[in-house]
């Protein structure tokens, strides 16, 4: 058994589901709506299936089994508040615009908040008892409180982008600090406080429909639908926390390794969170006798990248979180564990699931996983998904996805780079507005109408008529 041990074999995958809501290309597209929909929203789940090679019962052939399930998700969407940038021929960074409607930015985010709260955290009935006792705040100091929600702001400190930037922070703390404040001014009805908050910030705001505004998202995904008193809980500055990493300007000049510090102020939240985990459930302790699967854990929290366009900066960091993430599923291994107590075996004492070479390796550098196949496709695999998630909102390839390919800048990627952004600067300008029409009329933000060919045949009734 433990020979069987010493080689593990895992495959890599990576799924990136993109949001129909608010859809759209690069200059389109920016910001929120009044529902907390965000442009270039994309979850992005990275999943290590762990096989094993059993024998077939019919067959003396052997083949790969999956005895390990590991996953774990991360999301990136663009600054969730009411901002804007529309191409401009005159230059290749337009002007950012940001709504001056305090209510409306609010809103948005709120609204956001919730719906990050709703789809990535977990509720246990822990939380619902804690709900009618007075003493969650004694429960939660013992137990530690884990970030649910973690927002990596990748824009720069400065110009256009540090100044939309510090407005997203203001409005994120101005959020949690009215129902942090409302929770601990009435604890005896923080409910019904926190629901009449929640109200008054709707009711407060205008109710016109702005251009930019998705009305196919108001059915399936309106404010009314989201606000749970226990999604209101979580929405305090311990469980939702901003972290702005200006990576122009750590990076710049090649400085790569500065990603290792980002990586260790998001780290404690990634082990807080967690990931997803399951082994197959055997009866009789017959490998053929698979009944079920036997789920460990669950994620709960998640990591919310962004920087302006989510694309190049936020391709590079998510690449490094989820290294981390495939890392300390296979130190920990605890779908192995799990399979030897089902099994009723006795695991060897030495409790290391990897070579204590890789270990010390990883611990030097964090950013370079110790084996080299596994470093190479984890590489690749990212890259081609920014390549895919880049081409579908900016048209062309990601940038700087030779670092992400190689772990390096190269003189071909700098120039690849340059072809790319030229590329971007013709489409932004001249095909992207075509182009936000289609993808309107895909997703059904504009309806199909006979409008165009009704005004072709009335033009020819009228030239009949002139003759």
């Amino acid at each position: 058994n433990n020979n069987e041990e010493k080689e593990m074999c895992y495959d890599e995958v990576l799924l990136s589901r993109r949001s129909k809501y608010r859809t759209g290309t690069r200059f389109t597209k920016r910001g929120c709506d009044d529902y907390g929909h965000v442009a270039n929203y994309a979850e992005t789940e990275q999943i290590c299936f762990i096989t094993k090679e059993q024998k077939d019962s019919t067959t003396t052939a052997k083949e790969r089994a999956i005895v390990e399930v590991y996953s774990h998700v991360q999301t990136r969407g663009s600054i969730p508040i009411r901002w804007s940038s529309p191409a401009d021929v005159k230059t290749y960074r337009p002007l950012v615009r940001i709504g001056v409607d305090p209510i409306a930015h609010a809103r948005g985010l709120r609204n956001h908040l919730l719906e990050q709260l709703a789809l990535y955290t977990t509720t246990t009935n822990m939380d619902e008892e804690e709900e009618e006792n007075g003493d969650k705040e004694e429960k939660k100091k013992k137990k530690g409180t884990t970030t649910k929600l973690v927002f990596c702001n990748l824009v720069d400190k400065h110009g256009d982008q540090g100044r939309l930037g510090r407005a997203f922070d203001a409005v994120l703390d101005a959020v949690l600090d009215v129902y942090t404040t409302k929770r601990k001014k009435n604890h005896g009805s923080a409910k019904e406080s926190l629901v009449e908050e929640n109200d008054a910030i709707d009711n407060s705001a205008t109710n016109s429909n702005n251009d930019d505004d998705d009305p196919s998202s108001s059915s399936s995904s309106s404010s009314s639908s989201l606000p749970l008193f226990h999604l209101f809980k979580k929405m305090t500055k311990e469980e939702i926390q901003h972290i702005w990493f200006d990576f122009h300007a750590e990076c710049s000049g090649g400085k790569w390794d500065r990603l290792s510090i980002l990586l260790k102020s998001v780290s404690s939240a990634l082990d807080s969170q967690g990931y997803f985990s399951a082994v197959p459930r055997y009866n009789n302790h017959d490998d053929d006798e698979k009944q079920d699967w036997n789920i460990l854990s669950l994620q709960n929290g998640v990591i919310r990248t962004n920087c302006m366009d989510c694309l190049d900066r936020t391709n590079v960091v998510q690449s490094v979180f989820g290294r981390y993430v495939l890392y300390r599923q296979l130190h920990e291994r605890i779908g192995k564990r799990q399979r030897d107590l089902q099994h009723q075996q006795k695991s060897s004492r030495e409790k290391r699931t990897l070579p204590l070479e890789h270990v010390i390796a990883y611990r030097q550098n964090p950013l370079v996983l110790p084996w080299i196949q596994g470093e190479v496709s984890h590489r690749l695999l990212w890259a081609d998904n920014a390549d895919i998630i880049s081409r579908l909102y900016a048209g062309t390839n990601a940038l700087k996805g030779d670092f992400t390919r190689t772990g390096k800048r190269t003189k071909r990627g700098a120039l690849d780079d340059g072809m790319n952004s030229l590329q971007r600067y013709y489409l932004n300008n001249f095909i992207d507005a075509e182009r936000q029409e289609g993808m309107d009329l895909l997703v059904g933000y504009s309806d199909f109408t006979t409008t165009a060919a009704t005004s072709i045949f009335n033009d020819d009734d009228d030239d009949d008529d002139d003759d």
